[in-house]
């Protein structure tokens, strides 16, 4: 019998009260595991990673992470690294823990002139990460990107812009933090770029502008609009674009609603704007299609979880809680 043919729930009872969830239990709470333990570990961390269920994946996923930080044996998280093209991991490994089995593994100096396909200016991408930034580079119409956070969307939408300098180009923004740190990200790259100046409130406008870049969000964005009616956007990239759906509170609605306004009339005033949607998380990217406006939609997500939980249990000395804290590898 394969696999993914086990039954979940039959197959996870079989690890309850068993000598599994006790090694597991004394991984996570940092105490001492012996040889048995670590071999039971890792051989149900590979079916783990083997089976169908992407819930169990990400466990077994954890388990390599936790075990190889504690013990600081990276073997069985270098092998799982190079199978899954998880390059950031399996460079820093060989970067930091230089060990003598790493040194003659069979891939290594395969892989040392592999690794630099995978090279973005100074910094390593995963294979899933690659696939994105090939489908922005690559597509010059409109498009959704869907990736977990902290996986690259906001290079691959400062990459964009700079791609299109001779172009009038807004990204949308939901909070005025965020268009602090666009601006902030933008400006470390905009000497190298030849970029003068970015447009953050209507008022910083000039119709004598036949290109520029703005940050904006999409109030400001709409009375920058309504100031200048002839005003026509070439390429506009759409953050945190799971905000078109709203929130369960009325200012989210409120806020929503006028998202969907503004690309109406961006739409309206020039039928060939690009629109780029990049979200943590939408289902199906259709939803995103506005009714007023008819266009089509190519869309781009990933499954990687190069991210991992981690859970630390806090004694205050009156009571217990339990902090959970997303940690990157």
């Amino acid at each position: 019998m394969k696999i993914d043919e086990i039954n979940l729930k039959d197959f996870m009872n079989e690890f309850k009260s068993s000598d599994f969830e006790i090694a597991y239990k004394k991984l996570l709470l940092g105490k001492s595991i012996d040889t048995d333990e670590t071999i039971l570990l890792l051989k149900n961390a590979i079916i783990f990673l083997n089976f169908g269920d992407i819930d169990l994946q990400k466990l077994g996923y954890k388990i390599i992470v936790i075990y190889s930080n504690v013990s600081g044996d990276y073997r069985p998280l270098y092998d799982f690294a190079i199978n899954k093209g998880y390059m950031p991991i399996s460079k820093m490994i060989e970067k930091n823990y230089d060990s003598e089995l790493i040194e003659n593994h069979f891939f290594t100096s395969f892989l040392s002139a592999y690794h630099e396909t995978y090279k973005e200016k100074d910094y390593y991408v995963s294979n899933g990460q690659k696939k994105l930034i090939e489908f922005s580079n690559n597509n010059k119409a409109n498009f959704v990107l869907v990736a977990p956070t902290s996986y690259g969307k906001s290079e691959i939408i400062v990459d964009k812009v700079f791609n299109n300098l001779n172009k009038r180009v807004c990204i949308i923004v939901p909070s005025k933090a965020l268009l602090s740190q666009t601006k902030k990200r933008l400006l470390t790259k905009a000497s190298e770029n030849n970029l003068q100046r970015i447009i953050t409130n209507p008022e910083m406008y000039q119709k004598s502008d036949d290109r520029f870049v703005a940050v904006l969000t999409q109030e400001r964005l709409l009375r920058l609009l309504q100031q200048n009616s002839n005003l026509k956007i070439d390429l506009v990239l759409i953050d945190e674009a799971h905000n078109l759906f709203g929130n369960k509170d009325k200012d989210g609605d409120r806020r929503a609603i006028l998202l969907a306004q503004t690309i109406m009339i961006l739409k309206k005033r020039n039928e060939n704007v690009v629109l780029n949607f990049f979200s943590t998380f939408i289902s199906n990217p259709e939803n995103l299609k506005i009714q007023q406006s008819n266009y089509e939609l190519a869309s781009q997500s990933t499954e990687e979880f190069i991210k991992t939980e981690k859970y630390i249990i806090c004694d205050s000395g009156k009571r217990k809680f339990m902090i959970n804290l997303q940690i990157h590898f």
